[in-house]
């Protein structure tokens, strides 16, 4: 399935079922949803022209010259407008030159051993700023990011 809606979509529906088992609350149920909604589109970031790769070099280039800015005027001490044209263009150059690194289309990050790294990062990273809920989200993301694994698998 090349649709990234589609999986998206599928995604969000096997959370949604799967959390549903769990005695949940509706507001926990709907975030899962929404996370494995994002996580499915995610295994197409290496594809140029894929939602996710869109998503990294706009949000990217935003998210990188925020913390630029931030380094730049508040502990650097830089003039506002110099840390802002400096930290515009550092911004657009890392996402440039990162997408250079970016592995061939369907390549690792069609892995499910990737998917289950990238889940256990979600749930350290939740666990550590205190989200009691990190467990059921990591495995919604889980769920998201290998349905689109075996949809692409699946011949539709």
């Amino acid at each position: 399935m090349s649709n990234a809606l589609g999986h998206s979509i599928f995604a969000a529906i096997i959370t949604i079922f799967f959390i549903s088992i769990l005695n949940a609350s509706m507001e926990v149920k709907i975030t899962a949803g929404i996370i494995a909604f994002g996580f499915a589109f995610l295994p197409d970031i290496d594809h140029p022209k894929a939602v996710a790769r869109k998503a990294y070099r706009e949000f990217g280039t935003i998210i990188v010259a925020l913390v630029l800015f931030a380094m730049l005027w508040i502990y650097g001490k830089m003039e506002v407008v110099l840390a802002i044209a400096l930290s515009a263009l550092l911004a657009i150059a890392f996402i440039k030159i990162s997408e250079k690194f970016m592995p061939k289309h369907r390549g690792i990050t069609h892995k499910f051993a990737f998917a289950g790294m990238l889940a256990v990062a979600m749930y350290i990273i939740m666990a550590v700023i205190g989200n009691k809920h990190a467990a059921i989200y990591a495995i919604s993301g889980l769920i998201g990011y290998c349905s689109h694994i075996i949809l692409d698998r699946m011949p539709i």
